[in-house]
């Protein structure tokens, strides 16, 4: 097989045939995704630590914990501070809205809503 060659393979994730390229292109374009989001998280997890003063290491904040009340405990100026944080930081405008809950929520959702604005696709597991 050469470089101008394509095998046509079952890619069982689909239930379709797809070629090697598809896989291969595929399979980097979800290696960069990813990529992407733990780079983005790291820098919100370090806005949360050094900008919130959050008493925490970076691997012990999960992605999914919950940012106010019970989770990480934030509240409401540590909100106005996040938000000027991840404004200045990004260089992005969070809403302020009810949307701006829903992207508060988590600190995945968070790093989705960054990864939604550039135009990349959401949370890879």
């Amino acid at each position: 097989m050469n470089a101008n060659d394509v095998m046509l393979i079952h890619d069982v994730r689909t239930d379709r045939p797809t070629t090697t390229a598809d896989g291969l292109l595929g399979s980097a374009d979800e290696n960069e995704r990813k990529a992407e989001y733990e780079d983005v998280l790291s820098r919100v997890k370090t806005l949360l630590i050094e900008q919130l003063h959050l008493q925490r290491e970076p691997d012990e904040i999960d992605p999914d914990s919950v940012l106010f009340g019970t989770g990480l405990g934030l509240d409401s100026v540590d909100a106005v501070e996040l938000t000027v944080a991840i404004e200045t930081e990004f260089g992005v405008r969070i809403p302020d809205s009810e949307a701006s809950r829903r992207i508060f929520r988590t600190v995945s959702s968070v790093v989705d809503h960054l990864l939604k604005i550039k135009g990349s696709v959401t949370h890879v597991a």
